[in-house]
């Protein structure tokens, strides 16, 4: 196998630790697998563990040294490759533009990106409930430029956002009850295939 290019400065194990740390935060704030979830801390503890530089290792033997290592499996060293070459850890830049307030805000019918900016430098509003909170406390109507009619329409895309995105957690919720009530019924009659 031929050695790999390593174009910019090579990250230390640490470095590569911390940053799928970091990815397993984003993750559990978007509420996703447990098991995913899991899969990036303890990969992150094996690299911090493993006592040859992961760039070396990815250097002389590309991303199946990678996934020699335990805990790290196919997509995680994919991702990790991508991390060593390019300093971005797989569509982590994509997941932290959808968590950056600005980008959010923005998104909303109504909302320039300029008053986002100013939303978030001014009142240090960073989620949607709290942006629904300054719409209601008068905190929004404070910003210069922000009038009665433009509180009363982002209220009302609020509202419908913030009912949308319950409604569908507790879908998400119902489905996965519903998969684990399933597998349970199913168990016994596994076991006795087995």
């Amino acid at each position: 196998m031929e050695p790999r290019e390593i174009a910019r400065d090579t990250p230390a194990n640490e470095e590569i630790a911390v940053v799928l740390e970091q990815m397993a935060a984003v993750l559990e704030e978007r509420e996703a697998n447990p098991y995913r979830i899991g899969a990036y801390r303890q990969a992150a503890q094996t690299i911090r563990a493993h006592g040859e530089p992961l760039t070396g290792l990815y250097a002389e033997g590309g991303v199946n040294a990678l996934m020699e290592l335990p805990g790290v499996g196919e997509s995680l060293s994919a991702h990790i490759a991508r991390y060593i070459e390019t300093g971005r850890l797989g569509r982590r830049s994509r997941q932290d533009d959808a968590f950056d307030p600005v980008v959010l805000f923005s998104s909303i019918p109504g909302v320039s990106r300029a008053l986002a900016r100013r939303i978030v430098d001014e009142l240090g509003v960073t989620t949607l409930d709290a942006l629904e909170r300054a719409a209601y406390d008068g905190r929004l109507l404070g910003l210069k430029g922000v009038g009665r009619q433009t509180v009363a329409a982002l209220r009302l895309q609020l509202n419908s956002l913030l009912q949308w995105t319950a409604l569908e957690r507790r879908r998400l919720l119902r489905d996965d009850a519903y998969r684990l009530a399933t597998l349970d019924e199913a168990r016994p009659a596994l076991r006795k295939a087995a």
